[in-house]
Parts: structure tokens; C-alpha cells; sequence
């Protein structure tokens, strides 16, 4: 069972504040995609695609991370948060970023306002990342926690490289055209700081959830020097040779160290003595078939000759990682980790003791809500493959719905009283 300090109230209130903020954005960055069908039918490089991206990437799937990390790095490095009230100013700057950066993508205003935006959000970055740091420095380094602090380290890159691509449209100071720096940029972040930090997180986890018998860490090791070394080279060649022309076998690097890693969460499920799955691990194990698709979406994406299918391939990469392997995955641990928090700051000191943390949440909601999103998905991306408005508007209410399943269980969480 996961041991946490939560008899501060501000701990609490600061977890649970990322978890229903990143709820939230998820809902509007599902209304957002329902008004925006047409932008997924051609290139990827749109306002308002790049709006949509930035709330599902930083909004959605940086916020609920933010505030999982928070609740899981004590756990991986035994020690108290740092600062908690460095935790809410952060948040605030974060917040602020994300929807005023979106606001500006959205109305393609790449002025002052944007200008603002990007630094504002850097130095929520940055604070958080002080927080993570500050944490952990002391402890005993293990190889989860070099996972999570090397996706500290890129993600502060990659909103580095964001805030000299907004202020570069109106000075052009960088040596290349924009879309080579989106290149790195996109990257950098899905492969830098998500994946790294979903890996170093789900291989305490998991593991942990599953009841796994101890298992080698050799895999996670080559994971983590492969994955790592994919992004200098990529990074490198990119910026100091101005070329992305190798991208695609530095990926290839990495795409290995994402399958060792794979290797390493099917040796900890082979060797699990809980063999009944409850609906939360049943959606995390499914997040990892979204992983897999992406890694060969990814490949058809150099494989294909055509421009135009390869545009297609592109946006469907990026709706397999964070539509599908992000979120899938947000799905299922939001339900094994939120409601222990909760359950912890309300009920672990009074006499209903009889109330477990799987009492605070519908499993009927659960029930619903997987099939719903599958069949969403399945439909939406069928739609940007066939280039059908009709399939896409189909799998977009499909994601509201879900979004608004997934904001009711989150609530009844928070507001769930004996």
C-alpha cells in the first residue's frame, strides 16, 4: 500500500486541485474537438489543432501528472514534498500559461500576448521542477528516480524550445523554418517528458498494484539510456547540424527502449499474484496496446510516399499518444491513486472505517465509460484515415461524453460524503 504523508491539509487540497483542474480541461479540450472537427482533416500544423494540442498535452495530461507526481515522488524517494505552498504558485503560473498560450494558438494571435504566455508558463515549469528536485536530492537515487528526473529536465527543453519558437515568429532569429523547431519541439515532449515520466511513475506502480513478485530492472536501465540517448541525438542534430532528416532511426532508438520497457510491465503482470484485475488496472494494462499502435503509425509515417497520407499519420500519432496512450492510462490510475488521498484525508482517522477508497467512485460509471471511449476513439480515428466529417463529429461527442463520465466520478470522489 502506498505510504503517504497527507495530515496536512494543503497536501490535500494542492493533489486534489491538479486532479479536478486536469479533469476539467479535459472536458473543454473534448468540447474544443467537437468544434474543430475539420481542423484533424489537414496538416497538423493549424491554430486551432495546435490550441487543442496544447490543452490535451500541458492542460490535461501535465496538470493530472503535476499533481500524481506529487502524491507519487514522496512514495518513490521516501521523503516529504518540499514545498506545498510552492506547489500552488506553481500551479497558478501553469494555469495561466496553458490558457493564455492556448487562447493565443487558438486565435493565432503571435504578438505580445503569446510573448506573455510562454514565459509564464516556463517559470511554472520551473517551479515545479525546483519542487520535484528539492524533494528527491537527498535520497537514495533509483532507477525510477532517474526516470522522473530526467523527464523534469526535458520538459524544462522543451518549453525552452517553445519560448524561442513564439518570440522567433516575430523575430526570426533561428536559422531554420518553424515547423523543423515543432519537429524537435513535439519530440522532446512526448518522448522526454511524458514517456519518461509514465515510465519511471508505472514501474513503481504497477508492479506495486499487480502484487508482482520482485522482477529484474535490467530492461527499465536499457530503457532508460536508449530513450535518452534517442532524444540527444535527435536534439543535436536538430539544433547544432539543422537537420531532421535522421529523426526517424534516432525514434527507432528509441522505439527499443519502449519495448524493453513493455518487457519490463509484462514480466511484473506474468508475475502478478492479484490474477484478477480490477477496472482501473484493466484500463491501465489496455493504455500499453495504445503505445504500440503509436510506435507503427509512427513508422507508417516515413513508410508512406504520399504527403497527404502522411499528414493523415501524423495527426493520428498524435491522437494515439495523447488521446489514447495518455489518457487511457489517466483513466485507470486516477481510479487506484485519487481516492486513496481522499479516503486518507477524510475517513482514515474516523470511526467509518468500514469505507474502503474503491466506495468513493461508481464502478458502473467505470463500466460505462470504457466502452464509450473505445468506440469513440476507434470511430474518430477512422475518420481522420478516411478523411470522413461524419465519423469524426461521431467519435467526438463520443469524447465529451466520456470527458463528462470521467468529471462525475472524478466529483463524486471529492464530494463523497458517508
Amino acid at each position: 500500500m502506498i505510504n503517504l504523508d497527507l495530515s496536512s491539509r494543503l497536501s490535500f487540497r494542492l493533489i486534489s486541485l491538479h486532479y479536478i483542474t486536469a479533469t476539467i480541461n479535459f472536458f473543454i479540450a473534448s468540447i474544443l474537438i467537437l468544434c474543430s472537427v475539420e481542423s484533424f482533416l489537414g496538416h497538423y500544423f493549424n491554430p486551432r489543432l495546435l490550441s487543442i494540442t496544447h490543452i490535451l498535452a500541458l492542460g490535461w495530461g501535465g496538470i493530472m501528472i503535476f499533481g500524481a507526481l506529487y502524491q507519487l515522488l514522496p512514495v518513490i524517494v521516501n521523503s516529504k514534498l518540499y514545498n506545498i505552498k510552492l506547489g500552488f504558485v506553481a500551479f497558478v503560473f501553469i494555469l495561466l500559461g496553458v490558457f493564455l498560450l492556448s487562447f493565443c494558438f487558438w486565435s493565432f494571435n503571435v504578438g505580445v500576448l503569446m510573448q506573455i504566455a510562454a514565459p509564464i508558463l516556463l517559470i511554472g515549469v520551473f517551479l515545479f521542477s525546483i519542487n520535484v528536485f528539492m524533494t528527491s536530492a537527498p535520497k537514495k537515487k533509483t532507477i525510477e528516480y532517474e526516470f522522473v528526473v530526467s523527464a523534469i529536465l526535458w520538459l524544462l527543453v522543451t518549453c525552452i524550445v517553445g519560448v524561442l519558437m513564439v518570440f522567433n515568429f516575430e523575430y526570426v532569429f533561428l536559422s531554420r523554418e518553424h515547423l523543423h523547431y515543432l519537429t524537435l519541439h513535439a519530440h522532446v515532449g512526448a518522448f522526454g517528458f511524458f514517456l519518461l515520466l509514465i515510465i519511471g511513475v508505472s514501474s513503481k506502480l504497477i508492479p506495486m498494484f499487480l502484487l508482482s513478485t520482485p522482477i529484474s530492472n535490467s530492461s527499465l536501465v536499457y530503457s532508460f539510456y536508449a530513450i535518452n540517448l534517442g532524444l540527444v541525438l535527435i536534439l543535436s542534430d536538430g539544433f547544432v547540424f539543422g537537420s531532421i532528416d535522421r529523426i526517424f532511426f534516432y525514434a527507432l532508438l528509441i522505439f527499443t527502449g519502449i519495448l524493453t520497457y513493455l518487457y519490463f510491465i509484462y514480466s511484473a503482470y506474468k508475475s502478478r499474484v492479484r490474477r484478477v484485475l480490477d477496472i482501473p488496472m484493466r484500463k491501465s494494462m489496455l493504455a500499453f496496446i495504445f503505445i504500440l499502435l503509436l510506435v507503427f503509425f509512427y513508422i507508417s509515417t516515413y513508410a508512406l510516399g504520399s504527403i497527404e497520407y502522411t499528414f493523415r499519420f501524423i495527426v493520428s500519432t498524435g491522437l494515439l499518444f495523447f488521446m489514447g496512450f495518455i489518457s487511457i492510462l489517466i483513466f485507470g490510475q486516477t481510479f487506484k491513486t485519487f481516492p486513496f488521498i481522499v479516503w486518507i484525508a477524510k475517513f482514515k482517522d474516523t470511526k467509518n472505517r468500514k469505507i474502503l477508497p474503491k466506495d468513493l467512485y461508481s464502478e458502473k460509471l467505470l463500466q460505462f465509460q470504457l466502452p464509450v471511449f473505445f468506440i469513440g476513439f476507434l470511430v474518430f480515428l477512422l475518420g481522420i484515415l478516411a478523411q470522413n466529417i461524419q465519423l469524426l463529429y461521431c467519435g467526438a461527442i463520443l469524447f465529451v461524453i466520456t470527458a463528462l463520465l470521467f468529471f462525475i466520478n472524478v466529483m463524486k470522489i471529492v464530494l463523497y460524503k458517508s
